[in-house]
């Protein structure tokens, strides 16, 4: 699989939803190492997580507390990725557009009233 990405110089985290990737896919973005992956069960489909830092960042990465909630539904699912890089709780957030907007933000409040002791910064995917 490969990503075309505009402003790679400029970025320390890559977020993606829904890559759509299998265990045997291999991740190779220069300067970049994969930090959390989630790939799809069996087949490809809109599933899965693909969270990725550039190499200096990784030692300010505390991924021993990452996150993951995945709320799959009849009609649609949500995703919400929680961890934390110099001293900041980054949260990478999707909902589906055939998932319950109530449910998701029930899902994300909860998440939210816990206590997390960072402060909060969210990449956020609208649909």
């Amino acid at each position: 699989m490969c990503f075309k990405i505009v402003f790679l110089y400029y970025s320390d985290i890559l977020a993606f939803v829904e890559p759509h990737l299998l265990v045997t896919d291999a991740i190779s973005i220069p300067d970049f190492s994969v930090f959390h992956r989630l790939n799809c069960e069996s087949i490809r489909n809109s599933e899965g997580a693909l969270l990725l830092a550039k190499h200096e960042v990784q030692n300010n990465l505390d991924t021993s507390s990452t996150i993951y909630t995945i709320d799959k539904r009849s009609k649609g699912h949500c995703v919400i990725v929680i961890f934390h890089v110099n001293g900041m709780t980054m949260m990478m957030l999707y909902k589906s557009p055939k998932y319950p907007s109530v449910r998701f933000l029930t899902i994300l409040e909860s998440h939210l009233n816990c206590k997390i002791n960072y402060p909060r910064l969210f990449l956020e995917t609208l649909t």
